[in-house]
């Protein structure tokens, strides 16, 4: 699994992102959905899952945790990131393209791919980034979400391969935090902010969701 990885400072005094598996129910929540993620991927045979920045970022750690531990002998997804935002307006398609085919040029067009976020309203942002895989010739891509909000409509809905939750997230929209060390700068690839605050506040959260599946 390619991602990113704060090490050596979880132990600085940080609470890091507000309720984070602050109680049993966002826990239950972070563990269920990793593990019908990671279910799902095993048995479709995903080769490749984009989590949407910055909002679904940190769920890589939950689906990385329960890998381990319950597919540990299967071939691990690779994990990417994406920023949805210059997917979502009105952008030049073929200098997008361009970029993505630089960026992420190991992501073969026939393996199947997982779009994954941590809700859902509209759905416009899902179905913009699965528009732009499409028009870039990927032949199979799927869309998960963690849980869908109150205003999520049916047929948005229907329109998802994999609800990991049945009821709404206790956090809502942020199942996972609300990773800060993530900056979106118009790119659809997001910079890390390497400040030592950012990556203290990325330490504690990482541990707060791995420390769930032990």
């Amino acid at each position: 699994m390619k991602n990113f990885e704060f090490t050596g400072m979880a132990k600085l005094k940080d609470k890091g992102s507000l309720d984070l598996a602050e109680s049993e129910k966002s826990r239950e929540d972070i563990y269920e959905s990793s593990q019908n993620l990671a279910d799902y991927i095993n048995q479709e045979e995903i080769k490749n899952v984009f989590f949407l920045d910055n909002s679904a970022r940190q769920a890589y750690v939950g689906l990385k945790e329960i890998w381990n531990k319950e597919h540990a002998d299967e071939i691990a997804p690779d994990i990417y990131f994406i920023n949805p935002d210059p997917l979502k307006y009105e952008q030049d398609f073929e200098e997008l393209a361009e970029y993505f085919a630089k960026k992420y040029h190991n992501v073969a067009k026939d393996d199947k791919l997982l779009v994954y976020d941590v809700c859902i309203h509209s759905g416009n942002t899902m179905q913009s980034v699965q528009d732009f895989f499409k028009k870039m010739g990927f032949t199979d891509v799927r869309l998960a979400i963690t849980s869908v909000s109150d205003d999520c409509s049916p047929e948005t809905k229907n329109k998802l391969d994999l609800v990991c939750l049945d009821d709404r997230a206790k956090l809502g929209c942020h199942p996972f935090g609300k990773p800060s060390y993530i900056k979106k700068t118009g790119s659809m690839i997001s910079q890390v902010d390497r400040s030592d605050k950012s990556r203290h506040q990325g330490a504690v959260d990482h541990q707060k969701i791995k420390d769930i599946f032990k």
